[in-house]
C-alpha cells in the first residue's frame, strides 16, 4: 500500500479532513524519511494528486 492509498483509507474511515501535510507524512514514512526531506518532485506529485481529489 502506498501513501496515496493509505491517505484515502484514512479519509474514508478515520478523518475526512485529512490534509496535504498528512499525505506528505505518509509518503515520508513510506520512504523511511521525515516529510521535510521528501524530494521537491515527490512533494509536487503529492500536491497535484491531493488537488485532484
Amino acid at each position: 500500500m502506498g501513501a496515496e492509498e493509505a491517505f484515502l483509507r484514512i479519509r474514508a474511515k478515520v478523518d475526512a479532513t485529512a490534509c496535504l501535510h498528512q499525505l506528505e507524512a505518509l509518503a515520508g514514512a513510506e520512504a523511511g524519511i521525515r516529510k521535510s526531506l521528501l524530494p521537491p518532485e515527490r512533494k509536487a506529485q503529492l500536491k497535484e494528486w491531493f488537488k485532484s481529489l
